[in-house]
């Protein structure tokens, strides 16, 4: 990911769009209202046409997967991508496999991605872990203790570099509810933290 041209390009985006002013009905109060401000200018999403973003509802893999390559602006890579249960209409098709063209995501061995699943929390930081590297953005800090991921959990490496790089936090101080659905509030707050690891980036998005 060439983030010279991510940068210019977010900042394109942002300038295109100085003067709208993105507002939900139901994000006011919400905890995560200014990064779901912030996805709307960036283009990320666009919410529901009663005027509603519904942050507390699940989300899908197909919408993570387009959320992903919108903020990141992710082009097709060198990988075969394609999976047997995305229609060719599918609304989604494009983003899902520009994923899969770059090794972001694999899909399930049967061919399948099973884009309408929700996505859980363990899932999502796995994503982003495929495009940035969380070793490198470690921080300082003793690193949380969550007795709901046993030794040998799948996605247990990950989430300990996440948490260690402040890119998420568990439920509580004991608890990280790896397979708990994604909200689609947690799932835009985690990318725009994301976005910012970039320091030009973060700057770009004050």
């Amino acid at each position: 990911m060439n983030m010279e041209q991510l940068v210019s390009t977010l900042k394109e985006t942002l300038e295109a769009n100085k003067d709208s002013k993105v507002t939900f009905a139901d994000t006011a109060s919400n905890w995560a209202s200014d990064d779901i401000a912030l996805a709307a200018r960036l283009q990320i999403i666009a919410g529901y046409p009663d005027g509603s973003f519904k942050p507390n509802a699940s989300v899908s893999r197909a919408e993570f997967s387009a959320m992903i390559a919108r903020a990141f602006h992710l082009e097709a890579g060198n990988k075969k991508a394609s999976f047997k249960d995305i229609a060719e209409q599918s609304w989604s098709k494009t983003d899902i496999e520009i994923l899969a063209s770059n090794g972001i995501i694999s899909g399930y061995r049967d061919g399948t991605f099973k884009p309408s699943q929700e996505i859980t929390r363990a899932e999502m930081l796995t994503i982003i872990s495929r495009i940035l590297n969380l070793k490198q953005l470690k921080q300082g800090g003793k690193t949380p203790s969550f007795t709901d991921i046993s030794s040998g959990y799948w996605a247990q490496e990950t989430i300990k570099d996440a948490t260690d790089a402040g890119l998420v936090q568990g439920i509580s101080t004991d608890k990280f509810s790896p397979d708990n659905n994604a909200t689609r509030a947690e799932a835009l707050s985690l990318i725009i933290r994301s976005l910012k690891t970039d320091k030009s980036i973060e700057e770009l998005l004050q």
